[in-house]
């Protein structure tokens, strides 16, 4: 009896305890043990420990297609299987093991379905995004809608904060889902319209790509979705430069400077020329160094004025000898 939960990294935890505190935990399901760090020691993913303080059995398989695992969970008589954050999508005869299904899904479904639906809000300029919870089916992220809550996407957000508070948002919705099973609710849902559905895709080195012939509010987007990595990427000098955090200016650039040129040089940070608008560099990484703050790149001279950042090109970004900026 009880949610048999699968799930992953920290952001899975708060759902996990969730589950615990109202229908109660069957056993919980997370990836293997991984090696991390310098040692390359192996680490328990964070719902492991989490799973192991509350007492409760953890499986970890390869594949939850494991026949072995599958009949152990199929033991366990499951009432809800829950799935957050977990790595894998859920075969059919898993599927089947409980009456109920859930996945918890961070963005207002059918838009954004994929791995990676709080970059791309934040990629794409979204100033409003979303939780769903939905019944689990065969394809992903395409299960009928139980419940929705919108979350607001604020100028300052970067997917670190933008994640953490889809989290809250999500844990509240869980828990009146929850509440509604434990008091032998039906749970009334609606299907998804496909033509509506958009795809979300990992995030990628390409995705990253800074390109200073466009507008600066596109940079500014691209470092605001890179904050887990990969940050928004560009060249200076021939060597890589992230920009992990900055904010674009209206109406304060110079239609003589190239795009890509520092055009000016604020107590805050650089200031970059885009094609449309211009660029404050609040947080930048040079390759080989750490990263340091807009008014350390400026004190330290690791920027200086009249500098280029040049956009980045395939050939640049995988270290090819015969790549060009453009």
């Amino acid at each position: 009896m009880g949610v048999l939960f699968f799930g992953t990294p920290e952001t899975a935890v708060p759902f996990l305890e969730v589950c615990a505190e109202t229908l109660g935990l069957a056993g919980v399901v997370t990836a293997p043990d991984r090696p991390r760090g310098r040692g390359r020691s192996l680490q328990p993913p964070a719902v492991k420990v989490a799973a192991e303080r509350l007492g409760v059995r953890v499986f970890q398989p390869q594949s939850c297609r494991n026949a072995e695992f599958v009949e152990a969970a199929r033991k366990l008589a499951p009432t809800c299987l829950l799935v957050v954050a977990y790595g894998q999508l859920l075969p059919q005869d898993v599927l089947g093991l409980a009456p109920v299904a859930l996945n918890v899904h961070f963005s207002m479904l059918p838009q954004l379905r994929g791995p990676a639906p709080i970059q791309r809000a934040l990629a794409w300029g979204f100033v409003t995004t979303g939780v769903t919870v939905q019944q689990l089916a065969s394809q992903l992220d395409a299960g009928d809608v139980v419940a929705q809550a919108v979350v607001p996407v604020w100028e300052t957000d970067d997917a670190r904060t933008l994640l953490q508070r889809c989290v809250g948002v999500g844990v509240r919705l869980l828990r009146s889902v929850l509440c509604r099973l434990q008091r032998g609710e039906d749970l009334s849902s609606a299907a998804q319209s496909a033509s509506l559905a958009t795809w979300a895709p990992k995030w990628r080195s390409e995705d990253a790509w800074a390109g200073f012939d466009g507008p600066a509010a596109r940079i500014a987007c691209q470092a605001r979705a890179g904050a887990f990595g990969p940050a928004a990427t560009c060249f200076l000098g021939g060597s890589r430069f992230k920009i992990w955090t900055a904010l674009e200016l209206w109406g304060t650039g110079r239609a003589d400077s190239q795009p890509g040129a520092i055009i000016r040089l604020s107590r805050a940070g650089p200031v970059v020329q885009a094609g449309a608008g211009s660029l404050l560099v609040l947080e930048g990484q040079l390759e080989g160094r750490k990263r340091l703050t807009g008014a350390e790149l400026v004190r330290g001279q690791i920027v200086r004025l009249g500098d280029v950042l040049s956009s980045c090109t395939k050939q640049w970004a995988s270290g090819g000898q015969d790549g060009t900026a453009e």
